[in-house]
């Protein structure tokens, strides 16, 4: 089969297809939540991409992610699943968590370059009949200015409509400058 007449999936095809719907940009230290809700997570699109950096005040902090059903937040301990495979060349899954964990021990130093940049997919928000999913890749400064690479998937447990998703860290709120860009993928 010619070359020509084989779709590509890559990030760059997709970029032509990103529809940009909301970027946050943290102002000071008191948000403890960056949340899309349901103005954003709509039945308008199957797949959403999203990209940012995120700067937390605590230090040394995990960076997380979380869905709402019909406006409630979801934080079971067995509600979600993750697996990730991280610097060091470790490995990690857990089908029993409160959260799907995306980024483990971002420093808080930023001006020595301590934070996370991050970027994924979130596919099928709004499906009664499939789990939700999310991609991402991550890297981050850790507390002591050194380089931390984590990449992997997560889902949502439950076959339920998400109308809403919420980035957070595990301890604190994000620091000023802290910026998160959702956009919709035409497909």
């Amino acid at each position: 089969m010619p070359l020509s007449k084989i779709k590509s999936t890559s990030l760059e095809t997709d970029a032509t297809n990103l529809v940009l719907l909301n970027t946050v940009t943290t102002t000071d230290a008191t948000v403890s939540d960056i949340d899309f809700d349901s103005t954003y997570i709509t039945s308008t699109y199957d797949k959403y991409f999203y990209i940012g950096t995120v700067i937390p005040v605590n230090d040394t902090v995990d960076f997380r992610f979380r869905v709402f059903t019909g406006g409630t937040l979801q934080s079971g301990a067995s509600d979600y699943g993750t697996g990730a495979y991280q610097d060091g060349g470790t490995d990690f899954n857990d089908n029993t968590m409160s959260n799907i964990e995306i980024q483990v021990s971002i420093g808080n130093n930023s001006s020595a370059g301590e934070n996370a940049t991050v970027f994924g997919y979130i596919h099928n928000p709004m499906s009664s009949t499939q789990q939700t999913r999310m991609d991402f890749i991550s890297q981050r400064g850790t507390n002591s200015s050194q380089h931390g690479l984590r990449m992997g998937g997560g889902q949502v447990n439950a076959s339920e409509a998400n109308n809403g998703i919420s980035f957070f860290f595990n301890s604190g709120n994000f620091a000023s400058g802290s910026k998160i860009s959702l956009y919709g993928v035409k497909q």
